[in-house]
């Protein structure tokens, strides 16, 4: 009887003891991600980003991987570099969003916006600002005209803050863009996070 008792007991805490053991690898391989739709940052009535990266590696060697980075693994749909100095660069981005695609129904939207890295030794600064949005139909007719139209186009603050965006039969179309869009600059910062920490 008392042999069946302590089975139990030592049965329970090795249970108890692997439940802990796996939480803890859990919890401490999971990473909070650096923005949330929950809270928007803004900044003078727009919506802006902002992360610092702390690696100990000198402004040139931070820009050599901002680069690599711009080269290799940001992929998007358009980019420009407005502005490059020994400790600044400035890039235009536009990522296509891909909402909610099926056979019968295509929504999506492009997104504009500038990565703004500031230099230090050590550190990195990224603001992530003038956000844009603009519907997929309107975006491409725009991009296959010679002069500039004058299309519908969302702030940042329009959508992911006030969502004004909407969709007729489509619910909730401002929340269902905020997410991509912060789950797209979240990957951003997450990959950076990699490239300069390696």
């Amino acid at each position: 009887m008392d042999v069946l008792l302590l089975l139990r007991r030592r049965s329970v805490f090795v249970s108890v003891s692997v439940l802990l053991f796996w939480l803890c690898v859990i919890t401490s391989h999971a990473r909070s991600l650096p923005f949330s739709t929950d809270s928007i940052p803004v900044v003078d009535e727009e919506v802006t980003f902002t992360y610092r990266f702390e690696a100990d590696i000198d402004k040139k060697e931070y820009l050599t991987r901002t680069y690599f980075f711009i080269d290799r693994e940001l992929d998007p749909y358009k980019g420009a570099f407005l502005k490059h100095a020994e400790d600044t660069v400035v890039c235009r981005v536009t990522d296509y969003l891909d909402i909610e695609s099926s056979m019968l129904y295509l929504f999506g939207v492009y997104m504009t916006y500038d990565l703004v890295f500031v230099y230090r030794d050590a550190s990195c600064d990224l603001s992530i600002n003038n956000i844009q949005f603009m519907e997929k139909g309107y975006y491409e007719r725009q991009q296959e005209s010679p002069r500039n139209l004058n299309l519908t186009m969302f702030t940042g603050k329009d959508i992911l803050v006030d969502k004004r965006y909407t969709q007729l039969f489509k619910r909730g179309a401002s929340d269902k863009i905020a997410a991509a869009a912060v789950a797209r600059l979240n990957d951003v910062v997450v990959k950076l996070e990699a490239y300069f920490s390696n």
